[in-house]
């Protein structure tokens, strides 16, 4: 490693090419590089599972899934809601 740094002070220009080339792969790459933060598509489903440990699945149904389908079905864009519920 020593002569390499020894060798980049004798040889200025060879270090400021090197510097040159790796920011134009930079830019390259930077431009060229897809980056999506959300989704294309916004969800138009919403899939609810839910488990209650000691009841049965009817108790869940009645007491959670109706009650959270209830307060989702005014969100904007929502088509479909599916519930499960299951037994403990």
């Amino acid at each position: 490693m020593h002569r390499l740094s020894e060798w980049f002070i004798k040889n200025p220009v060879a270090a400021n090419l090197l510097m040159g080339l790796i920011l134009v792969a930079g830019l390259f790459t930077m431009t060229s590089m897809r980056i999506e933060g959300f989704p294309p598509l916004p969800p138009s489903s919403v899939s609810i599972e839910t488990v209650y440990p000691g009841a049965s699945a009817a108790q869940v149904d009645r007491g959670i899934s109706q009650r959270i389908e209830i307060a989702l079905e005014g969100m904007p864009g929502i088509k479909k809601i599916t519930a499960a519920s299951y037994e403990g």
